[in-house]
């Protein structure tokens, strides 16, 4: 009888409080998730070329970006980095 009790309460007690949300409050639009995905691609190439001295070019094709090793001299890169704005340094 005792345990009947008990597991009615449990039972009771379980289905009354609110279901918990597991699902973030925030999702990032498919833009934003892109831009997130390509930043860390492109960390990536940059650690691993930066391993052997040179540093990492970005090429957009259909729908893909692709990254390649260059010497830091190659015009590719020069021709990325002058088109970057510039960045303001922390004030």
């Amino acid at each position: 009888m005792k345990w009947m009790v008990t597991c009615c309460m449990a039972l009771v007690a379980g289905c009354s409080s609110p279901a918990s949300r597991t699902t973030p409050t925030y999702l990032p639009t498919r833009t934003e998730a892109q831009k997130q995905l390509e930043a860390a691609a492109l960390g990536q190439a940059q650690e691993k070329c930066g391993q052997s001295g040179k540093v990492a070019v970005a090429t957009q094709t259909a729908n893909a970006t692709t990254y390649e090793c260059v010497s830091p001299e190659d015009p590719t890169y020069k021709s990325q980095q002058a088109a970057k704005p510039p960045q303001n340094p922390p004030q």
